[in-house]
Parts: C-alpha cells; structure tokens; sequence
C-alpha cells in the first residue's frame, strides 16, 4: 500500500477505449494505453483510493492500472484487496482544480514551459523542495513517516507548442522502508486546459526508466489524437 502512496510523486498505438468528461464547460477524452485498464472499471473506489494524497488543489479524472493488477484485484475475496497493493506501474491524470474555468494561452504555457525546463537544467534543487514540502502532507495522510530520500533528474524528453515532457528517479523512504521510482510526467495544453499527465513503474534498472518514457509518449499522443 505504502508504494501507492508515492506514486504521485514521480510507436503503433492502439487506442482500448476512452471516456468523457468535462473541465469547466469543456468537454475531455481522456484515453487508456494498451495494456492498462481506467481504475474506475476495476473497483468504484480506487480512482479516490489512488489520489487520496494528492493536495486538495488538485483532480484526478482518471487513474489506470496494469491489466494484470486488475485482474488479480477482480478475482480476490478480499474485496478491500486495492487498498493493501503495491501496483509496479500505473498512471494518473490530473488538473489544478482553479484552471478548471481558465482558458490557457500560448504564451502562458510557453512560460510553464520554460520554467520546467529552468529547473531541470540548472535549478534541480527547487523541484526538490516542492517535493520536500509535500512529505509532512503524506506523513500525515498516510500516518506514517515519508520523506523523498533521493531525486535523480534524467532531462526533458519532448518538447513541441503544446506539450513537455520530462523524467527523473525517485527514492522513496517510508518509516525505514526504501523504493526507488521511475516516473515520466506530461504537461499538455489540450483545449486551453491545462493537464498533468505521470507515468510511474517500479525502478530497478535503466529499461525501468525507458518504459515511463515510451508510455508517457503513447498516452500523450492518444490525448492529443482524441480531441483535436
């Protein structure tokens, strides 16, 4: 459960299907990647379950986990089963709830950008105090201690008008419990609204790492494919 908890923080496609949803007055297609299915369809509270950390500022829309982990979820008795699993992959989509009714311009965007790509080329040190700030929140919403024991960045991955894309390493520590994290995160202008997309797996070795960042790439084209 503890892995969960942390996962906030941090090509021929084939679309399985989508689903709608409004921002503001603005309707959304949000995609699922193959191999991943929308946590909704696999218990009614897991979306709430895997976004329970997230400050309030924040919505996720939608959450997916692999196929797999919802089969085995779908199959036990213990029916509070997604509670108590540590998912090796999933992803989230997220907005800041007060651009809901905000129409993001280009130029605006263009400065998110730039900031992200500032911080990732010579000021890695304020993405870790942003991090570092979220860890007394998670402590107490997951009563125990966290603290992000390690952030290694690995570079802004895609760029182009609308979307940025960047990955780095995350070593989570819980209590005395150490895991390391590999996410990829998207940031999308889609219809002047702005999104958050993260892509997370269990880190282990390089190909770990890779894996976020193909992923990332897939479900960021679907987004944009979806609603153009």
């Amino acid at each position: 459960m503890k892995k969960i908890i942390a996962l906030f923080f941090v090509f021929v496609l084939v679309l399985l299907n989508a689903a709608d949803f409004s921002i503001g007055e603005t309707k959304i297609k949000l995609p699922v990647m193959p191999g991943y299915i929308n946590s909704a369809d696999v218990h009614p509270e897991l979306n709430a379950h895997l976004g329970r950390l997230m400050k309030e500022q924040y919505s996720v829309p939608a959450s997916y986990i692999l196929t797999s982990d919802a089969e085995i979820i779908k199959k036990s008795s213990n029916k509070r089963l997604f509670e108590e699993m540590g998912y090796n992959s999933h992803v989230m989509i997220c907005f800041l709830n007060k651009l809901a009714n905000y129409s993001c311009r280009q130029d605006e965007f263009d400065v998110v950008k730039n900031s992200l790509k500032k911080i990732y080329s010579s000021d890695f040190k304020l993405l870790e105090n942003k991090l570092k700030e979220q860890e007394k929140y998670i402590s107490e919403k997951g009563k125990f201690k966290y603290n992000t024991d390690k952030i290694i960045p690995a570079g802004i991955i895609f760029e182009n008008n609308d979307c940025i894309i960047s990955s780095m390493v995350v070593n989570h520590k819980f209590d005395d419990d150490i895991f390391s994290q590999a996410c990829s995160m998207g940031i999308l202008k889609i219809k002047n609204k702005i999104f958050y997309v993260y892509v997370y797996k269990d880190f282990k070795t390089k190909k770990d790492l890779e894996y976020t960042q193909k992923n990332v790439k897939i479900l960021v084209q679907k987004f944009f494919e979806l609603n153009k």
